[in-house]
């Protein structure tokens, strides 16, 4: 069963496992949406991900698709649970070299949470947890705590 965070759900354990280990900073680091996406940018600062997302949606149809849509479209649907798709698009960005990299990782985790992939959630935080320069490990090694 696939949990939606907020909602009220029938997997009420891991929505409480998610309420706990729930921590997403905006905009991601290196990443200045007020100039390239105001509209978006403002959406984003006011939580409305839904419109946030419909927009994005609109621009993806309208341009070629980027890590910028990408990493924009992810957060949107992880922050209105949608952990499978915004997996899809997290997967889009992974491989690259990215100044925001390090949140992409951590909430790809929480993606995997949400999506009910607790073994791809565990290897994503147990990768994170290991890397001392990571800046979301003390978050991984509680998730690690939680999950195990």
């Amino acid at each position: 069963m696939v949990a939606t965070r907020g909602a009220g759900q029938a997997n009420i354990a891991l929505k409480a496992l998610l309420d706990q280990l729930w921590y997403v900073d905006y905009p991601l680091l290196g990443l200045d949406v007020s100039k390239a996406f105001p509209n978006i940018d403002e959406k984003l600062k006011k939580r409305d991900f839904t419109a946030a997302y419909l927009e994005l949606e609109q621009l993806g149809s309208t341009r070629p698709t980027n890590d910028t849509l990408h990493a924009l479209q992810a957060y949107c649907l992880l922050q209105t649970g949608e952990g499978q798709e915004a997996l899809l698009h997290f997967d889009q960005i992974q491989s690259r070299q990215l100044d925001w990299d390090p949140q992409v990782e951590w909430y790809r985790g929480l993606a995997l949470l949400l999506a009910d992939k607790k073994p791809e959630a565990l290897a994503q935080f147990t990768t994170i947890a290991a890397n001392s320069g990571h800046p979301y490990r003390r978050q991984a090694r509680k998730a690690l705590k939680l999950l195990l």
